[in-house]
């Protein structure tokens, strides 16, 4: 399997996709790619232009997820060690805040 962080290394949201990655150790490559001048097809992989998209490739399907959240979601459920949120069910909502308002 591997990924593709498609967005603006400068954007907050590909930040937070990238810092997810980092703690999860979870090896990516960045296609620099700007929400106001988006390559031929972005739309198609990201109907709101939103930035970043998660380009995941494996057994020769390719498939996209647009939105640092959905991203966030998707490598905590598909990649649970290390975990990037508590069990406890405050400390839980309390990271969510935080990534909320990292947002």
């Amino acid at each position: 399997m591997t990924y593709t962080i498609l967005g603006a290394p400068v954007s907050p949201f590909v930040r937070k996709t990238r810092v997810a990655m980092a703690e999860k150790q979870i090896a990516y490559t960045l296609d620099p790619v700007s929400p106001f001048r988006p390559p031929e097809g972005f739309l198609d992989i990201s109907p709101l232009k939103k930035i970043p998209v998660l380009k995941i490739e494996e057994g020769g399907v390719v498939r996209h997820l647009a939105d640092s959240s959905v991203i966030c979601a998707y490598l905590e459920n598909k990649h649970p060690q290390p975990p990037l949120l508590p069990k406890d069910p405050y400390e839980r909502a309390r990271a969510l805040w935080f990534e909320e308002y990292a947002d």
